[in-house]
This record gives structure tokens, sequence and C-alpha cells, in this order.
């Protein structure tokens, strides 16, 4: 029987202490600076010009515009198609000695982190 009551004792002593003295509030907040790690992927074109793919390109295309042509647009045709052969020879060389990178760096960001504290 004295069991019983003390433990009902025990038990209304911890039913009658406030809610809120087992919980906090947020009472502020603080700023901290948390690393992260970034990375993107890149292309990168080469940093000397190289015409070989152009000049390659105009010779074949004025020699295919030199036969298309007959007679006075026989000089149209060749600049036409060196031109052409010129702009996609280029294009094709570029593209060949092009290079993708896959590139990482730490950035540090600023975080609000709230601060927490009793309300009683």
């Amino acid at each position: 029987m004295k069991k019983k009551l003390l433990l009902l004792i025990a038990l209304f002593t911890c039913a009658s202490i406030p809610y809120t003295y087992a919980h906090s509030e947020i009472v502020g907040y603080k700023i901290v600076k948390k690393p992260q790690r970034k990375c993107w992927t890149q292309t990168i074109q080469p940093q000397t010009r190289d015409y070989t793919g152009a000049v390659i390109g105009g010779v074949a295309g004025g020699l295919l515009g030199s036969q298309i042509g007959g007679g006075n647009a026989r000089f149209a045709t060749t600049a036409i198609g060196a031109g052409t052969g010129a702009m996609v020879g280029n294009s094709i060389s570029r593209k060949r000695n092009t290079r993708t990178v896959h590139k990482c760096k730490m950035v540090t960001t600023r975080v609000r982190v709230p601060i927490y504290g009793n309300t009683h």
C-alpha cells in the first residue's frame, strides 16, 4: 500500500511540472561559416589559334567549287566553296582540339543557425 501511495505521489509531482521546462524556444540566431565543395564541368578551348583546319577546308572547298562551276560562274563557285570549306574545316578543327575538364573548389557559405534557450 505504501509503495502504491509513493508511486502516485511521484506521478502527480512529475505531472505538475510545467510543460515548458522540458522544451526550449529560439532566443536568437547566429551566423556560422560552412565550407562546401562546389564542382562543375568546363569545356576548354586551346589558347593558340590553329589555322590548319581552315586552310585544308578552304583548299578542299575551292577545288570542289571549281569542279562544280563552269564558264563565268567558276570563279564565284570556287570562292564560295573555299569560304564554306574554310568555315567547316575551322569548326571541325576547334571541336577536335577542345577538352572537357571537371573542376572543384572549396567555398564558404554563411548559414543562419538558431540559438535555443529555456523558457523558464
